[in-house]
Parts: structure tokens; C-alpha cells; sequence
């Protein structure tokens, strides 16, 4: 049926992130952002990137790791 053939065709997201490199292989136990993301401004209306990351690393230094996803979040080169 079609939407047997829609199911095939759509894309894994956890696949398409791996790709992007958001992820790393399930036995890893770090997050990893690709530093191109830390290198280009972002375009994003009323997103000041310098300001989200003061904050994420002011929680860090309270030790406040909630919001960070059962593991460490480390920029990559």
C-alpha cells in the first residue's frame, strides 16, 4: 500500500542526527556539538547564542546537570 511505501521512504531522525553529528555510537557516553555550530552567529531571531551558553556553563559551575541528557556535554574540534 502507499503508506507502507511512505514508511520505507522516510528518514530515521536519529539517523539523519548521527549524520549531522549530533550523536555519537550508542556505547559513547558524551554528546558532542560540531564546532561548526559555535563558529557561524546563528540567524535565529531573538537567539543570542552567547547569552544561552553563559547560562548553560552558570549551571554547570552549580552542578545543576538536569538538563543535559545522561551524559557530558563536550564541543568538538
Amino acid at each position: 500500500s502507499i503508506s507502507e511505501v511512505l514508511t520505507l521512504c522516510q528518514a530515521d531522525a536519529e539517523t539523519v542526527l548521527y549524520n549531522l553529528g549530533f550523536a555519537c555510537e550508542k556505547t559513547c557516553s558524551t554528546y558532542k556539538i560540531p564546532s561548526r555550530f559555535f563558529l557561524i552567529p546563528s540567524k535565529a531571531e531573538g537567539i543570542d547564542f552567547t547569552i544561552y551558553f553563559e547560562s548553560l556553563l552558570h549551571r554547570i559551575k552549580r552542578g545543576d546537570s538536569s538538563y543535559i541528557p545522561a551524559g557530558e556535554l563536550i564541543m568538538e574540534n
